[in-house]
């Protein structure tokens, strides 16, 4: 009998069972004690499908996860059991034993009949696909490979001859990846006929080779390259450059793209020899760099970060092949080197036809900076050598304008010029420093110990290394560029050449740290324009301060600063009292002057014992010596001074000027919000020109709004049916609004700048009043303006009715007379009716009798009927030939005919009022 098991070691799971055919036959509950041993357990599953004792060895259990986290175990153990979890799906297979066999038996069969006796390569997807998943078991991998099976090598000869057609290639070859990384055989004993039949698995081209076949040629033969010198060359020999830039360009598998730059590394990190490297890396370089180029427009900017960190060892690994080319030097008797001498001089003073001599020569050779006039290659014997002839040779083709003005400008002996020989051979070097180029090309081995790559790998890949065939040389020409557009910034000189190199250095690593990278030399250009030297002594002075912050709060400078702290104070101290017993000197702001010797200033000092202060007057004289003691008569003791009031911390020197008093104190001001102003919840007084300028200015805007929209609606209420004037109401509230914000800020400026600057003590309140006097002011100048008006307008009504008063009295001109204007004679009818009309609307209470009616019209009809048509004649004259005309004048009518005068001696009559 089994013991009894522990209920804390039981695990409750569900277990599938598949077949020797690969079938699922369903699945059941199961409990599995860890305590107890693994073998009697997977008894006991099997016994639940009715597997016999004698076939229950034939099974095994496996994790039907596709992987675990911790292993790549798909069989479980004794080892493994632990990584058995409550609630996990376990499958009831093959053991590995028998598993290999039936693989091994099924590989054996492909490429044979679709179909044999026993019906076993009907079998081969499942038990391929079956084989992929377990290809990383090391139970497994150790019977596949095992010397009764030779399971490897029959798959290896399955890929090899042909057997495994392109429906189980993929299979066998992610299986044959696997097992060999998991370590199943070495890469040495690998066929030279499987390689091959590899590599042309690549020469087939995209088109013709799915990414799940070329991925693992690419894998095999980037850890044949690394790890077998005898097969590098084989790999070497074979592989194209351009099928591999087919395969980064046009490929949409990203594991694809990134196996092919793995594998061009490994291909530039295992070349013996310089001239090996030199030869692969110019191969790759020219035949991939478009991909390269395709790959980052892809990827949106910079790759995904696997793929980053293959494409900046590519970079490292073709910017070190500059490292070996800078140790060659030139010849002084080769014509190349010469040549290139010469052409750098025709570029730079357009020497060709110009037949200059020997001592024009010399000159122009001095200018470009060579230190020996009759041998200027000499300059180029010692590295940087040839590589910096080229370098320059290419900034005089491709830069011909810069490089020609750069040779001129620096064509004297100035010191404010540089040699460009010189200056160059420095910027290679810069250059080398700051690109991390040295001679050991990076790779996988010591990629880790390449200071440059360890952490900085994404930030240092810059794509415009791959947009030109000459990275290097064209990032030398950007660089003398931007040297001498510092120099200039910078006004240096000889001596400062060091300087002028920091902070071009500076200027280069921020621009290749940018972000986002630069595609081309253009956008690098364009980057390295922002970052003038002004902007970088900014950066450093910044960075500096943040430095010296960070470092003044550290905790030792905290304890040395505690430390010294009582003693600084009191040198402080005692320097301040030394002062104080010398005396000071101070001018007299009031007093009478008279004469040269008159007293203009006094002076005070402390005494020697610090009791007491001395003081008196003395002589505005610079070099007059210090008074004595006795000599200042007046003295007050210390004990008797109570309080010191600095009074020069409110008044200020107003020298100085009130503008700079009022814009810093608006600068630094923070205001109360609306709500506290209005609800007066404040009593601190106002002590900034800031805070008066605006209560004051609240104040009235509020107070007008309140006016002013009384106004309006009052107005809008009572002409609301006159047809033009009821929208006068509007306008009154936008005048009560757009008042304050217009004089009303004007008029709080100066109140707050007038009490700023006399130091007035001005409180809440004392804004409110000074707001709602603007108000009073500008309600009194409208009531100022409106009773003008209506003076205006009562004087002529008043003068009007006296005229017309007057002229019925008879006490005006004589008729056919008005001023000086004669009147053409007219016939003028009134009737009773119209008089008496007349009088009732002129008087109320005015009585008139028949004879006095009489009287009246005759009287209006012989003195004032020139005057009347005379006006009806002029307005008939002006407004038409009407023969009727109302003439209407405040309380009278009058209605006549006219009879126009037609004399041409009054043809031209006008009426005044």
């Amino acid at each position: 009998m089994r013991p009894e098991s522990d209920p804390g070691k039981v695990i409750k799971l569900a277990v599938v069972f598949v077949d020797h055919n690969f079938e699922n036959r369903g699945q059941e509950l199961f409990k599995i004690d860890q305590s107890a041993s693994l073998n009697p357990q997977i008894q006991d599953v099997c016994n639940i499908w009715k597997i016999g004792s004698e076939d229950a060895d034939d099974y095994a259990l496996q994790f039907d996860e596709e992987k675990t986290q911790e292993t790549n175990d798909r069989y479980i153990t004794e080892a493994n059991r632990g990584n058995i979890k409550t609630g996990s799906m376990l499958k009831l297979t093959l053991s590995p034993d028998k598993m290999s066999k039936k693989i091994v038996h099924i590989l054996k069969a492909l490429g044979q009949v679709d179909a044999d006796s026993d019906g076993e390569t009907l079998l081969a997807p499942k038990a391929l696909e079956e084989m992929v998943r377990l290809s990383y078991d090391p139970e497994f991998i150790a019977k596949f490979n095992h010397l009764d099976l030779n399971g490897l090598d029959i798959l290896m000869d399955a890929i090899q001859t042909g057997r495994a057609t392109d429906k189980y290639l993929e299979q066998c070859l992610q299986t044959f990846v696997n097992m060999m990384t998991e370590g199943a055989r070495s890469w040495d004993s690998l066929p030279d006929a499987l390689i091959k039949k590899l590599i042309s698995f690549l020469e087939k081209g995209l088109k013709h080779t799915p990414s799940a076949v070329s991925l693992p040629v690419l894998t095999v033969l980037e850890n044949l390259i690394v790890s077998c010198p005898d097969k590098c060359e084989l790999v070497k020999s074979r592989i194209a450059y351009p099928t591999l830039a087919s395969f980064l360009a046009d490929s949409k598998c990203k594991k694809v793209r990134q196996g092919v730059v793995a594998l061009v590394n490994a291909l530039l990190s295992k070349a013996h020899t310089d001239e090996a490297r030199q030869e692969i890396g110019k191969n790759v370089f020219m035949s991939m760099k478009n991909a390269i180029l395709e790959v980052v427009n892809d990827s949106g900017g910079l790759p995904w970060s696997e793929m980053l960190d293959h494409l900046c060892q590519l970079q490292m690994s073709i910017l070190s092949l500059y490292e070996s080319r800078s140790k060659v030097v030139c010849d002084l008797g080769s014509s190349e080197d010469a040549e290139k001498i010469k052409h750098l001089r025709r570029v730079a003073f357009d020497e060709a036809g110009s037949g200059s001599g020997d001592r024009d020569k010399r000159r122009e050779q001095y200018s470009l900076g060579f230190s020996d006039e009759n041998e200027p290659l000499r300059d180029f014997c010692s590295p940087p050598g040839r590589l910096y002839l080229d370098c320059l040779k290419h900034y005089a083709d491709h830069h011909e304008r810069q490089f020609a003005r750069m040779a001129i400008e620096n064509s004297s002996k100035d010191s404010a010029k540089f040699s460009l020989v010189e200056t160059g051979i420095k910027l290679v070097g810069l250059l080398f420093d700051i690109l991390e180029i040295n001679s050991n090309p990076i790779s996988e081995g010591n990629m880790i110990m390449n200071l440059g790559l360890s952490l900085a790998m994404h930030r240092n890949f810059q794509p415009m290394f791959f947009s030109t065939d000459h990275p290097f040389e064209e990032m030398f020409s950007r660089t003398m560029d931007l040297f001498g557009r510092t120099w200039k910034e910078m006004k240096a000189t000889v001596q400062d050449m060091d300087k002028v190199m920091d902070v071009v250095r500076e200027q280069l690593v921020r621009a290749l740290s940018h972000t986002p990278a630069s595609m081309n030399f253009t956008r690098f250009s364009e980057t390295l324009e922002t970052l003038s030297y002004a902007q970088i002594k900014a950066i450093w002075d910044q960075e500096r301060s943040i430095h010296e912050e960070h470092a003044s709060r550290a905790e030792p400078i905290q304890q040395l600063r505690d430390a010294l702290k009582l003693e600084i104070v009191g040198l402080i101290a005692e320097q301040r009292t030394l002062f104080l017993i010398d005396g000071s000197r101070f001018i007299k702001t009031s007093g009478p002057r008279r004469g040269k010797d008159s007293v203009k200033s006094w002076f005070c000092r402390l005494a020697p014992n610090r009791k007491s202060f001395h003081y008196g007057d003395c002589k505005e004289e610079k070099d007059e010596v210090i008074p004595s003691i006795d000599y200042l008569q007046s003295k007050i003791e210390l004990d008797q001074i109570k309080e010191l009031t600095l009074k020069w911390k409110k008044v200020g020197r107003i020298e100085a000027g009130a503008a700079v008093m009022i814009n810093k104190e608006l600068s630094g001001s923070k205001l109360e919000s609306v709500g506290s102003v209005l609800g007066l919840s404040s009593t601190d007084p106002l002590d900034t020109f800031a805070g008066i300028w605006y209560q004051v200015f609240l104040w009235n805007l509020f107070l007008n709004f309140i006016v002013y929209t009384g106004a309006g609606v009052a107005a809008c209420v009572t002409l609301r049916r006159h047809p033009l004037m009821r929208f006068f109401g509007v306008v009154i509230i936008v005048c009560g609004i757009l008042t304050p914000i217009t004089f009303g800020i004007v008029n709080s400026s100066v109140i707050a700048f007038v009490c700023r600057t006399a130091d007035l003590r001005v409180t809440p309140l004392w804004a409110l009043i000074c707001g709602a006097v603007q108000v009073l002011i500008g309600i009194g100048n409208y009531l100022e303006l409106s009773m003008a008006d209506d003076h205006a307008s009562s004087s002529v009504s008043t003068s009007k009715s006296e005229l017309e008063l007057k002229i019925s009295l008879g006490e005006e001109n004589p008729p056919g007379h008005c001023g000086d204007v004669d009147f053409p004679p007219t016939s003028l009818k009134i009737s009773k009716t119209l008089l008496k009309e007349m009088v009732e609307e002129f008087g109320e209470n005015v009585v008139l009798s028949d004879d006095a009616m009489d009287m009246a019209v005759m009287y209006l009809e012989k003195y004032c009927e020139d005057l009347i048509c005379a006006a009806c004649d002029s307005a008939a004259h002006r407004w038409g030939h009407s023969s009727k005309i109302i003439v209407e004048h405040e309380d009278v009518a009058v209605v006549a005919v006219s009879k126009r005068f037609k004399s041409p001696d009054h043809s031209n009559s006008v009426v005044t009022n």
